[in-house]
């Protein structure tokens, strides 16, 4: 009884999870300092020390979870149904997968395009003029907009170091998730045979930042992939362990939250933080299980958390043009004024989410299937 109690925990904590992650994803890429109004700067008026330090801690402490505790979940539910990655459960994987990831990501960054397309050509006072036109694509514009959109300038490289984006940008996990199911094998084997070895190798390679210069190829995906499968590969589940460890987990957490801030500007700040976001991702699993087991959170309900994908893929569209709107109602001109106006955009453009979503899957069920992986 008690396992079975545990495993509902594991895969409820999991389910949990996806909403208020997509949430966090929306609140990383809510930048008002990226929104301009009439060619000047939301926050171009003066400096804001509460707002900075606000968004700051914010997404140094928690933000920043999010897309590794994404991967990790991913390596988890690759190998939970089937440990043993034989040759035909690797293909069977592929061909769902391509229905899940492949075909949303090939849309999502299609409408992206016809948006750019639509704006370029009709609605030139709503395009910054610092993207290449449509109509001037190339073939191998066309291409690189689906995988890395700083290729299609002539002098761009990548050297494992430069923001490598499809024209999509948030896709980019899709793109790297898909690498890294593909790359599944390799990591089964590393798993399988080294494993702990295998996994602290990884989490090494992670940590140090060690990185293919390879558009795609990610030493952070492929390794809280690893933690993930490396769980389902051994059958062990994550909450009983995490439950035990609870208390250490949570002091580590703080404790090298402190040590960060205090070394921020230090050389070594990088190793830091990457070492802080492994303990992190224990502690977002840790919690929530806790106070699921707890009976202190109840599940999301269902016309919530079924939008999780829908407003992955809509909010990069519509994100800055909402937030120029709101700005322009609301007026934000103060030091608070911005942290609040910060706090609430992403709410509203998640709450927006929601609504079109229920709106167009009660429209067109079968399209919206497609278009967010059948989630």
């Amino acid at each position: 009884i008690y396992l079975i109690k545990m495993r509902k925990i594991e895969s409820d904590t999991i389910s949990l999870l996806r909403f208020p992650l997509i949430v966090a994803v929306v609140f990383i890429h809510t930048n008002l300092g990226s929104v301009s109004i009439n060619g000047k700067s939301l926050l171009q008026s003066g400096y804001y020390p509460i707002y900075e330090n606000f968004t700051y801690f914010l997404y140094e402490l928690i933000l920043c979870l999010a897309v590794p505790t994404f991967f990790a979940i991913s390596g988890y539910l690759f190998f939970a149904k089937s440990p043993k990655l034989s040759l035909i459960t690797y293909l069977q994987k592929l061909k769902s997968r391509f229905w899940t990831l492949l075909v949303p990501y090939i849309f999502w960054n299609f409408a992206v395009i016809a948006c750019y397309f639509i704006a370029q050509n009709f609605m030139t006072g709503f395009v910054s003029g610092n993207n290449k036109l449509i109509s001037d694509y190339t073939i191998s514009d066309w291409l690189w907009a689906f995988w890395d959109t700083g290729m299609m300038n002539e002098n761009a490289h990548y050297d494992g170091a430069r923001n490598a984006f499809p024209i999509c940008y948030q896709f980019w996990f899709i793109r790297d998730l898909i690498v890294t199911v593909i790359l599944s094998p390799i990591i089964y084997l590393i798993l399988r045979y080294a494993k702990l070895l295998g996994l602290l190798f990884l989490a090494g390679c992670y940590i140090v930042k060690i990185q293919i210069p390879i558009a795609g190829i990610n030493s952070l995906s492929i390794f809280f992939f690893a933690l993930g499968a490396y769980f389902a590969i051994y059958k062990n589940n994550f909450v009983d362990i995490l439950k035990k460890h609870f208390t250490k987990i949570a002091f580590a957490y703080l404790a090298i939250a402190i040590i960060q801030y205090i070394l921020k500007n230090n050389d070594y700040y990088l190793y830091i933080h990457n070492f802080f976001i492994i303990i992190g991702v224990a502690m977002v699993f840790a919690s929530v299980s806790c106070l699921l087991e707890n009976n202190r959170i109840g599940m999301i309900p269902s016309y919530i958390s079924d939008s999780n994908f829908f407003i992955y893929g809509y909010h990069g569209i519509t994100i800055f043009f909402i937030i120029k709107c709101l700005a322009k109602i609301f007026h934000p001109n103060s030091d608070i004024a911005f942290v609040l106006f910060y706090i609430a955009s992403p709410i509203i453009i998640v709450m927006i989410g929601v609504i079109i979503y229920n709106l167009i899957k009660k429209i067109l069920p079968k399209f919206t299937s497609i278009i967010t992986g059948g989630r």
